[in-house]
């Protein structure tokens, strides 16, 4: 009785919150120290999403979570001032300040030094491809990669008659002739660590395309392209 009784006091204050969100998730902070913009990245499963409004939904979630926790023990030991205040908490909800402190706690205590999208693998929806063997490997969340190719990694020789809906797009806009020059430039574009950076110009009248050209590389890349 004394220890449910204890539980009815103990509110889940945001370091509580924070703990809790970190044994669900992997958080990673990119240091810009002396600052309070350091960017915050979760691992979903694939590779690291921006974070901050993923931490503020969740740790929404999760103090709501607990006042119903609380309020259910309140109401079973029939402690009615608890059972009133945790009703008025699930009411008003966690406050902005009890959010943007979650944020904090969990910036400060996972700092991360990992190299951002090493040069070994590019991250696709299917897996990590290994550049140094050419095989598909599993995601790995040790691996700090922050962008991912909006589509499967096809095994063994692919041609544009793999890919229909990209080939009727690369018709569309551009010449035959033209067309390898522009899938190797494509290719510059996707891969984010070259020995010798290549800059892309695409110029012309309007209406010939250009736009469409960046929108179909930025479909391709929807996570981490800019």
């Amino acid at each position: 009785m004394q220890e449910m009784m204890m539980k009815i006091y103990i509110f889940a204050g945001p370091a509580r919150i924070a703990d809790a969100l970190k044994n669900k998730y992997i958080f990673k902070t990119i240091p810009e120290l002396g600052t309070d913009k350091e960017r915050i990245f979760y691992y979903n499963g694939a590779i690291y999403e921006r974070a901050e409004e993923f931490i503020k939904e969740q740790a929404h979630k999760e103090y709501l979570k607990k006042f119903k926790e609380v309020l259910e023990i309140a109401e079973q030991e029939g402690n009615k001032e608890y059972t009133i205040k945790m009703k008025r908490a699930l009411d008003k909800g966690p406050s902005i300040n009890d959010i943007n402190e979650v944020l904090g706690i969990i910036r400060r205590t996972t700092l991360s030094f990992d190299e951002i999208n090493p040069d070994g693998h590019i991250p696709f929806k299917n897996g990590l491809l290994n550049l140094s063997t050419g095989e598909l490997e599993a995601f790995d969340s040790k691996l700090f990669y922050t962008y991912q190719i909006d589509t499967n990694l096809l095994k063994g020789y692919i041609t544009l008659n793999d890919v229909p809906l990209f080939k009727y797009l690369l018709n569309s806009i551009f010449d035959p002739e033209y067309i390898p020059t522009v899938l190797s430039y494509l290719a510059y574009c996707l891969y984010p660590r070259l020995p010798s950076h290549k800059v892309l110009f695409i110029i012309g009248r309007e209406r010939i395309g250009k736009g469409t050209l960046v929108r179909v590389l930025m479909g391709l890349m929807p996570k981490g392209s800019g």
